[in-house]
């Protein structure tokens, strides 16, 4: 991955880009989809304890590479859609909010409220709907 941070007197921001190539199969015989994702988020400092940001995220997933044998029958027959291989790629773009609150000994606590804006799913896959983060943070 590559990332980046500007850190100035009263805000911050930056951006990220990951990726995870998968090169092997798994016991079951099969290869989850490649994953590439962006990150980018500003946050604001509004006193000496407590800040707030705002991040948007673009994750863009591969299909699967093979399939597990134990399904071969639901998937020859197309009887149960979610098992094929070729329908788990998809993409996403999301938003978050957060807060930070700094305490007294190196901790810190934050809460991040985070949306999906748009989603794009090759086939019958669960969707993100919604997705809560709190966090605790102990600075040595």
């Amino acid at each position: 991955g590559w990332g980046h941070l500007t850190t100035r007197p009263d805000d911050s921001f930056g951006a990220q880009i990951k990726g995870t190539f998968r090169l092997g199969e798994n016991d079951e015989g099969y290869t989850k989809g490649h994953e590439l994702g962006a990150t980018a988020w500003y946050a604001r400092r509004l006193s000496e304890r407590l800040s707030v940001s705002l991040r948007g995220t673009w994750t863009v997933s591969g299909n699967y590479d093979g399939a597990d044998p134990r399904y071969a029958m639901a998937l020859a027959n197309r009887v149960v859609a979610t098992v094929d291989p070729d329908r788990r790629a998809g993409n996403r773009l999301e938003f978050g909010l957060g807060a930070n609150l700094t305490l007294e000994g190196g901790h810190r606590l934050s809460l991040e409220a985070s949306a999906p804006v748009r989603q794009d799913l090759d086939g019958p896959q669960l969707q993100v709907d919604r997705v809560w983060t709190l966090g605790w943070q102990w600075a040595l």
